[in-house]
């Protein structure tokens, strides 16, 4: 009961009984919020690696560093031969786009791609910006 959790990840309940199994087997502090955070980063990545649509953004925003655009353009620009990859759960319209990634931000972030959403819509629809967090450190690194 005297354990508190500063940052309570996803799954708060476990992480409290594993740090409090870690204080009571007198392990390193803080060594389960490692192990946790590690396991669910690999799970994040993991799920990437089977979104053809993940797949896609992260070839497409190798040579990009910031992108704003539409959903619907957005889908025409991943759809085309060079990004899609064959695999199944491919969107067929911009909203189907925008809820995968919705889901798929957290573990995008992780791999050094944020998304901006925004909340209310232009006149040529809504938009997204996709930040390439590895090319935009090394831009601002060299400014």
């Amino acid at each position: 009961p005297s354990i508190q959790l500063i940052n309570k990840p996803r799954m708060a309940s476990f992480a409290l009984l594993g740090t409090a199994l870690e204080k009571v087997l007198n392990l390193e502090e803080g060594s389960f919020m490692q192990a946790y955070k590690g396991n669910y980063q690999a799970s994040m990545i993991s799920a990437l690696e089977n979104s053809s649509i993940a797949t896609a953004l992260i070839k497409f925003m190798q040579n990009e560093s910031e992108y704003n655009t539409t959903y619907s353009d957005l889908l025409t620009k991943l759809s085309g031969p060079l990004y899609r990859s064959e695999m199944t759960g491919w969107p067929k319209l911009p909203k189907g786009l925008a809820n995968i990634l919705k889901r798929q931000a957290p573990a995008l972030e992780i791999a050094g791609i944020k998304i901006n959403f925004d909340d209310r819509p232009k006149n040529d629809g809504y938009h997204v910006t996709i930040i390439n967090l590895k090319k935009k450190i090394m831009y601002e690194k060299t400014c």
